[in-house]
C-alpha cells in the first residue's frame, strides 16, 4: 500500500513538472496555455528576477520575459479581464524595475568614464 502512494506521488510530482515546463515554452499555441499557471509563473519569474542584486545575462533574462509577457497577453487578455490586469500590473512592475537597472548601469557607466 506504502509503496503504491508512493509510486502515485512519484508521478503526479512527474506529471506537473513535465506540465510545469511545457507551460514555460515560449511557443506554445495559444490553445495550449494555461492562462492561470502563466501569470503566476510570469509574477514568480520577474520577483526572482528582482530579487538577484546582479545578473549575469541580464540581456537574455530581458528578452526571454519580455516575449513571454507579450505572448501571454496575446493569449489569455481576452479570455478573462482580471488575469488581463494581473498581466498588465505584472509587466508595468517589470518595465520599472528594467528601467532602474538602467539607471543603475548607466550611473555606473558614468562613474567608470571618470577614472
Amino acid at each position: 500500500m506504502r509503496v503504491a502512494i508512493l509510486v502515485l506521488a512519484l508521478l503526479w510530482g512527474v506529471s506537473s513538472t513535465v506540465q510545469g515546463v511545457r507551460q514555460q515554452r515560449e511557443d506554445l499555441p495559444p490553445d495550449a496555455i494555461d492562462c492561470s499557471y502563466r501569470v503566476e509563473l510570469l509574477r514568480d519569474r520577474v520577483v526572482a528576477v528582482m530579487d538577484q542584486l546582479h545578473l549575469q545575462d541580464l540581456d537574455g533574462t530581458r528578452d526571454s520575459l519580455t516575449h513571454l509577457l507579450r505572448e501571454t497577453q496575446a493569449a489569455c487578455a481576452a479570455k478573462d479581464q482580471r488575469l488581463a490586469r494581473r498581466l498588465e500590473q505584472i509587466r508595468a512592475r517589470y518595465a520599472l524595475y528594467l528601467a532602474s537597472v538602467d539607471r543603475v548601469d548607466a550611473a555606473r557607466q558614468e562613474l567608470l568614464a571618470h577614472e
